[in-house]
């Protein structure tokens, strides 16, 4: 077991990766009522030996249980929005570059 304190952003980034990445295992249609401190507390630990308790994070990074559900979702959002708007601009950026001068060009354009 690893006892070397973590600072707050450091564990707050730890347990959204983990929960994150439960939730992404399980599918989000299973909403956050699986995703427990106690499940992401044992993966970091079996993960990394890092110990983690209630009382590590509880008043120190989240209220409660159900905040910290809140923030991993929001995680995701974000991460999804993001990827969401590159593969945007990259559409954008290949129509910018398409011919459309003719039939030809742009029924090539097309496939």
């Amino acid at each position: 077991m690893q006892s070397t304190r973590r600072s707050r952003e450091e564990l707050r980034t730890t347990l959204v990766e983990e929960g994150r990445a439960i939730l992404l295992a399980e599918g989000l249609e299973a909403g956050s009522r699986n995703l427990t401190f106690k499940r992401v507390f044992d993966r970091v630990e079996a993960k990394s030996g890092l110990r983690i308790t209630n009382a590590s994070v509880i008043k120190r990074i989240w209220e409660n249980q159900a905040d910290f559900q809140a923030d991993v979702l929001v995680t995701i959002a974000r991460g999804e929005a993001r990827r969401a708007q590159v593969s945007g601009q990259r559409v954008v950026t290949m129509v910018q570059d398409f011919d459309m001068t003719s039939p030809q060009s742009r029924s090539h354009a097309l496939r």
